[in-house]
């Protein structure tokens, strides 16, 4: 491909395009926002999947439509009137008396059982259906139709042969049956989480459920919730709001060209990003001209690094001159490494003399801008908060300089006020440092 100045504005354009669709696509009002992925994982397959389908089929539930949504369940999976709706209790997380085995969700009317495997994400453990068949002893039930197994998943066509164990996939009467040695033990019934496929889906489920509910708008919004929890969960969710990955599949020929622009932009972002780290260090000297020029601070070289040991951890003692950038050897890597640089300065004059260090530090894969203390009782949270409120005890940077005050920045995700550090947030916050710190300012 030719990068032409041409084809670089072509991309931008572009992208400025869409930047504006999105943000009237977000005036409009359309937005992405979900109930339940709020509260919880779209992925959390207990406490959102296992226990709403629960309430769902539940004849009980606070829902108040008896067993419709059961009904149309079992009519989703070609097993209408399988279940006694009158007689029909729903457990979730059920353990069968005096067995370990936790089925994810059971159902019985006292003749007939289903158990409903729930597997959103989770592997199948050592002969975890033969374990469940045999915690329901539904080889003592009588005969084999009496007992469903379910095996609700995102697309797998069955269940692995760990966990079958000793079981076996057999067709008899034109069902599915699990088989020991022989022996049918129970119907098998495979569910899907995703919308297209050749099994019952949880998506046709929920369609009749919204038709049957469509006078009661809070029940529609609550099953039209959860569609959309399952589609984040199986990535079949399709945003309301003209995505990135839209943009580059527009068209065949526009979209190959958009990814391997933006393809390029990923690869060199890393470098830019720790360029502007290095002119940031290297603009240091500059933002503390007077105060270097006066003597009220002193930059820490090499032979000064003994002074840094009243500020960093036991981690660093006897290796401070490590910590000290240099220009000419250490510029930063364009990923985030092992390399702990900064640039520091030491306050000189008036009642902080040699007691505060002021100093931007990269720190793996973060940079910190701040100042450090040689002792704790000089100032309290609340009066680093007197500086700058952005200011926070150390946090991580603790493993390093125990009483100290940053903020910081991801250097992976650095901002465009990173590139002319000379005009950004964090020069104006060590000028405030500066400030705090200076005698002219704090006489006496």
């Amino acid at each position: 491909m030719t990068d032409t100045l041409e084809e670089w504005s072509g991309f931008f354009s572009a992208y400025e395009t869409l930047d504006r669709e999105r943000k009237l696509d977000k005036a409009r009002g359309r937005n992405d926002y979900n109930l339940l992925t709020s509260v919880l994982s779209a992925n959390d397959e207990v406490r959102l999947h296992t226990r709403f389908l629960c309430s769902l089929l539940d004849p009980e539930g606070a829902h108040y439509q008896g067993s419709k949504f059961l009904a149309l369940f079992l009519d989703c999976l070609g097993s209408k009137n399988w279940l006694d709706p009158a007689e029909t209790r729903v457990r979730k997380e059920y353990c069968p008396a005096g067995k370990e085995d936790q089925l994810d969700l059971y159902l019985s009317d006292g003749a007939r059982q289903i158990v409903i495997e729930n597997k959103l994400n989770a592997i199948d453990q050592p002969r975890q259906v033969a374990r469940y068949l045999e915690a329901i002893e539904c080889d003592r039930v009588g005969d084999y139709r009496d007992t469903l197994f379910v095996y609700l998943s995102k697309g797998r066509s069955r269940p692995s042969k760990r966990g079958m164990g000793e079981l076996e996939l057999s067709e008899i009467d034109g069902h599915q049956v699990l088989v020991k040695g022989g022996k049918p033990l129970a119907l098998y019934q495979n569910m899907s989480y995703r919308q297209r496929g050749q099994v019952p889906s949880i998506h046709s489920w929920l369609s009749l459920c919204e038709e049957s509910v469509a006078a009661v708008p809070n029940l529609v919004f609550i099953l039209h919730e959860y569609r959309g929890a399952v589609e984040r969960a199986t990535r079949e969710y399709r945003s309301q709001v003209k995505s990135l990955n839209q943009f580059l599949k527009k068209d065949r020929q526009n979209g190959s060209e958009y990814h391997e622009f933006a393809k390029q932009i990923m690869k060199e972002l890393p470098r830019v990003h720790a360029a502007w780290l290095d002119e940031a260090i290297e603009t240091m000297d500059e933002i503390f001209s007077k105060a270097l020029e006066s003597g009220m601070l002193t930059r820490m070289a090499k032979e000064d690094a003994h002074l840094l040991q009243p500020f960093v951890s036991k981690l660093h003692k006897q290796n401070e001159a490590k910590l000290i950038y240099q220009r000419k050897f250490d510029r930063l890597p364009p990923k985030p490494s092992r390399r702990m640089k900064g640039c520091f300065y030491l306050v000189e004059q008036g009642k902080f003399a040699g007691q505060v260090l002021i100093f931007i530090f990269y720190a793996k894969d973060r940079i910190h801008v701040g100042f450090a203390l040689a002792n704790p009782s000089l100032l309290g949270s609340d009066e680093a908060v007197e500086i700058s409120k952005r200011l926070t005890p150390p946090g991580g940077l603790s493993r390093h300089f125990p009483n100290c005050f940053t903020v910081s920045d991801c250097s992976e995700d650095l901002d465009s006020s990173w590139s002319d550090f000379s005009a950004s947030p964090y020069r104006k916050i060590l000028d405030k440092i500066l400030r705090y710190f200076s005698p002219a300012e704090r006489p006496g």
